[in-house]
Formats: C-alpha cells, sequence, structure tokens
C-alpha cells in the first residue's frame, strides 16, 4: 500500500466517526464522544503534518489543532466544545465523497454522482453552513469567545484565526472547484 492510500483510510474512519458524532449530536447524545473526538481529531491532524507535504493541508491542520488547543487550554466545558467543534466535524462529512471518488471507476455513472453529491455537500457544510454557524458574530464561536477569553487578546486571537483560516480555506477550494467545473463545461467535457 501506498502512503496516499494510508491517508484515504485515516480520512474515511475520521470521516465515519464524523457522521455518528453529527447523528449522535442531533439527537443530543453526544457528550462523551465530544469529549474524546477533538483529541482524536488532534492527534491526527499532528500526525498527518509530518506525513502531509501538501500546504493547505497543512494549513487546515494547524488551524484546526489551533481550536483543540484553545478548547482544552481555556478549559472550555464539555456541552460547549461539542456545540463549537460539531459544526467543524460536521464539515468532515463531504470528505467522505472526496475520499471515496478515488475507489470508484472514472467516467461511471456512480463516479458522477458521487462528484455531484460531493459538490453539493461541500458547499452546504463547508461554506454556508460554517459561514452561518462559525464566522457570524452571534455564532457559537463568538459565545465561547465572549465566555473564555473576553478581555485576551491572544486566546481570542487563537480560536478566531483558526476558524476563519479553515473558512478562507474552504472558500479557496470552493473556488478551486468552480473554476474546475466552469473549465470542463466551456470546454463541453463531461463532468
Amino acid at each position: 500500500m501506498k502512503l496516499h492510500d494510508y491517508t484515504n483510510i485515516a480520512s474515511l474512519g475520521i470521516c465515519m466517526t464524523s457522521l455518528i458524532s453529527c447523528i449522535l449530536y442531533y439527537y443530543q447524545k453526544a457528550d462523551a464522544i465530544f469529549r474524546i473526538f477533538p483529541l482524536c481529531m488532534g492527534a491526527y491532524f499532528a500526525a498527518d503534518l509530518t506525513v502531509n507535504k501538501l500546504v493547505e493541508y497543512r494549513i487546515h491542520h494547524i488551524a484546526s489543532l489551533g481550536i483543540v488547543f484553545y478548547t482544552y487550554y481555556y478549559g472550555v466545558n464539555a456541552k460547549e466544545i461539542e456545540s463549537l467543534t460539531y459544526h467543524f466535524i460536521k464539515t468532515e462529512l463531504s470528505t467522505f465523497f472526496l475520499v471515496f471518488r478515488y475507489y470508484l471507476p472514472k467516467g461511471t455513472l456512480l463516479y458522477k454522482t458521487n462528484n455531484y453529491v460531493f459538490y453539493a455537500l461541500f458547499t452546504k457544510v463547508r461554506v454556508i453552513d460554517l459561514y452561518q454557524n462559525v464566522i457570524l458574530p452571534d455564532s457559537q464561536v463568538y459565545t465561547v469567545v465572549r465566555t473564555y477569553t473576553p478581555n485576551n487578546i491572544w486566546g481570542t486571537s487563537i480560536l478566531l484565526s483558526s476558524c476563519y483560516v479553515l473558512y478562507g480555506l474552504n472558500l479557496y477550494w470552493f473556488s478551486v472547484m468552480n473554476l474546475h467545473l466552469y473549465l470542463q463545461l466551456k470546454g463541453g467535457r463531461n463532468v
């Protein structure tokens, strides 16, 4: 197996755990998993930083580690960690379709459908929802800042910069996807 295969397997594991976490969150039974999952994600991000050479993934992992660091360093309570990290964990649901496409035969209806679902889900959870649930001033992120670091510029900067960097990366990836889609449609090729 190649290193890329191990990375895909780890990503699929995170996606499945994210799905379970989101379902448990919806049914308000996610307390236990949200106490452990951010630490597990942090361990994965730290490990992947040593393996993955792509700059945007490194930026993603460092920003994610910033959120994990903030929640534990400033002693954010479990319920607020749950409501804060849920929106970030939910974004990993789109990653499943990104990773899964490597295992599908290119050009097939299943491959194309997977790409459409990936695009739609990415747009929903990483662009629209993340903006509404994280970036807006009345979001949980700002509630946490007002509660734990209202007068601490460093703590506030860690959390807010991590959130904005992640959102910025999602916008970057979204623009790359749209450019790719535009070029395919302009060239008359199948998407």
